[in-house]
């Protein structure tokens, strides 16, 4: 049985647009992996910008690459409409100026996004689209068992991103669709539950 759900887990990934809800698929520990891309790590030393990892987060400049914990996370087994959590963040740092991404969501209820709140010198703007996420056709992987691997996945800067960066480093290098880099996911599928029966509560 476990198998025949994960085996519809991995084929709902490639499917959107379903409106029937399935299984709640639980999601605990791992991590995702971003390799940064040559046009990302290019436009930060051009502008003088240092990347750093804020707490959970890993950042390993030799490798151009970060990556960020995942403590919890749901999905639907049949929509993947759900989220998958993480702790930590990436800094842009210039004189003066500290731009903290932090807690990151990825988001799949509707198109395949990356959230997370932006902080300017330590102070919270607002949580905001920063990645948007396109999936390679084999992107997920559910082979080894209770875990869910997805990569590679395509992620690039969102207009909102592009636009927020631009402002605050006072700068026109940041464009929507700029490359960041190829994005990988590697987490422990914690249970699988069923929701209430439909007559669950009834009186009759």
């Amino acid at each position: 049985m476990k198998n025949m759900i994960l085996s519809a887990f991995l084929s709902a990934l490639l499917i959107s647009g379903s409106v029937f809800a399935g299984p709640t698929a639980y999601l605990k520990g791992g991590k995702t992996t971003v390799v940064l891309s040559e046009e990302f790590v290019g436009a930060l030393g051009a502008l003088g910008v240092t990347p750093s990892a804020i707490k959970n987060g890993k950042l390993n400049l030799k490798k151009g690459e970060v990556s960020f914990r995942i403590p919890a996370g749901a999905v639907d087994v049949e929509t993947l409409a759900g989220d998958i959590f993480h702790t930590g963040g990436l800094g842009l740092g210039v004189p003066g100026i500290q731009v903290s991404l932090l807690n990151f969501i990825i988001s799949t209820t509707e198109v395949p996004v990356l959230t997370g709140l932006a902080a300017v010198n330590g102070d919270v703007v607002a949580r905001i689209p920063l990645f948007n996420l396109t999936l390679a056709p084999d992107a997920v992987d559910t082979s080894k068992r209770n875990k869910l691997m997805v990569g590679p996945v395509d992620v690039t800067l969102t207009a909102v991103a592009a636009e927020t960066l631009n402002e605050v480093f006072d700068v026109d290098a940041f464009t929507p669709d700029f490359p960041i880099g190829t994005a990988y996911v590697s987490t422990r599928i914690k249970n699988v539950l069923d929701g209430p029966d439909d007559d669950e509560g009834d009186d009759d």
